[in-house]
């Protein structure tokens, strides 16, 4: 019982520690306007069409940043 209470601490730790680091990736990797479509498409849960048309794009355009970002941010991530 004890054992499992902190493995789990520990991954609690873990998740905490890489949520930080993504968002700090976030923050200094990408442009303010791909932060902007995650945060909609992901922090809103907006479709990409819906985000699209909140911000005036296209939603093969917003398809295109949010494919982009997510690769950046797994690169810099297996880098680590």
């Amino acid at each position: 019982e004890l054992s499992q209470l902190a493995e789990e601490a520990e991954a609690d730790e873990d998740r905490r520690e890489l949520f930080d680091e993504l968002n700090h990736l976030i923050d200094t990797q990408l442009s303010p306007s791909d932060r902007e479509i995650l945060s909609l498409h992901y922090g809103e849960n907006l479709t990409y069409a819906e985000t699209a048309e909140a911000l005036g794009l296209s939603s093969a355009f917003v398809n295109k940043r949010v494919t982009r970002s997510l690769a950046t941010l797994r690169k810099k991530l297996q880098n680590r």
